[in-house]
């Protein structure tokens, strides 16, 4: 018993170093997710993001958008929505200059399946960014795999994979489409029926680094129905 506790202690204490020292290349991605079905197939969302380039310091970036979703078919639905995207330096909380200033208007597609218990979604997102400057334009892709490890489906894993493609002016130009990719594992928790929490990984690599910076984050989404 007494080894096992020093054992105990030991691993914490080598985790507790490892994570002060990972922590500064290890940023947090934290979103609010909001959703009222106000009809049979009519849906309204809104959704807040907080971002940080350390382990819950250095905070650089921030965004709030509203939706309206309509539910065509059973796994078949679209959206449209706006919102507003900001962006600041690295070094520091909301650290001047700020990089960007967006107004983003999407329109969205989203198509799910289902082969066994494996859940398949495949989204598609178009986006018109203003931003003071210029206007641009994006094409999405998401695939994402959910998996339930309870038979209750309370507790789920979540793989997702997301190709980000500009058809701005300047990347046309430059035949260069290929804005960055993001790629996630998080577990799924639904401790109510209206309440799911995500906590996990969210690796991103950007070619241009425009939007982010941050490479690693540690996710929490927290998804609350009303």
């Amino acid at each position: 018993m007494k080894l096992s506790l020093k054992f105990l202690a030991f691993a914490f204490i080598i985790f507790s170093n490892n994570f002060v020292l990972y922590s500064q290349y290890i940023g947090t991605w934290n979103v609010l997710q909001l959703k009222h079905k106000f009809r049979t197939d009519w849906t309204i969302n809104g959704e807040a993001q907080l971002r940080s380039l350390s382990f819950y310091n250095q905070f650089h970036y921030y965004e709030f958008k509203a939706s309206i979703q309509k539910q065509i078919k059973k796994d078949f639905n679209v959206s449209l929505g706006m919102g507003n995207y900001n962006t600041y330096s690295p070094g520091g909380n909301f650290h001047s200059p700020q990089v960007a200033n967006e107004i983003r208007i999407t329109i969205q597609a989203t198509l799910n399946q289902n082969v066994g218990k494996l859940e398949i979604e495949n989204r598609y997102k178009v986006e018109i960014r203003k931003f003071p400057t210029d206007v641009r334009y994006r094409i999405r892709y998401r695939l994402g795999l959910t998996y339930p490890i309870r038979k209750d489906g309370k507790i789920k894993i979540n793989l997702a994979n997301e190709l980000f493609n500009s058809f701005s002016k300047q990347a046309l130009a430059n035949q260069s489409i290929f804005e960055k990719n993001r790629m996630a594992v998080l577990l799924q928790l639904k401790p109510k029926e209206n309440l799911q929490i995500s906590i996990g990984y969210l690796k991103q690599y950007d070619t241009r680094n425009f939007d982010e910076t941050g490479k690693h984050f540690f996710q929490l989404i927290t998804a609350i129905s009303l």
